[in-house]
Parts: structure tokens; C-alpha cells; sequence
């Protein structure tokens, strides 16, 4: 599997995961895992405050 990700998103996520001892693959493989025992994603993808509000302004127009 091939993904593209930010650099500077990658980077801080790396960091972050190596301060919790883990890789970025071995997060990947845990949310993989977690979408398989829950049958979906782990949270609720929803719009920012600021994404939400963009749509809502294009529809006035």
C-alpha cells in the first residue's frame, strides 16, 4: 500500500508516535485493526468549523 501524506504532517506525527514507542506503520496496522473489530472507522469523520462554513456560504450565493 503507497499513501500520500504531507511532509510536515508526517514528520510531526512520527514524532509524536516515537514519543509513544511506535512506528508509523505499527500505527497503521493498529487502525486497521480497530476498523476491522468495529466494522468502520474508530471516530466520526465530520467537517471543521471552518470547512463547514465554507460550504455553507457557497450555497448562499
Amino acid at each position: 500500500m503507497q499513501v500520500t501524506i504531507e511532509k510536515e504532517k508526517y514528520d510531526l506525527v512520527e514524532e509524536i508516535l516515537t514519543e509513544v514507542g511506535m512506528t508509523p506503520t505499527a500505527a497503521v496496522n493498529v487502525l486497521f485493526s480497530k476498523i476491522i473489530s468495529d466494522g468502520g472507522l474508530p471516530f466520526r469523520p465530520s467537517l471543521n468549523e471552518r470547512q463547514f462554513a465554507k460550504i455553507l456560504n457557497s450555497k448562499k450565493k
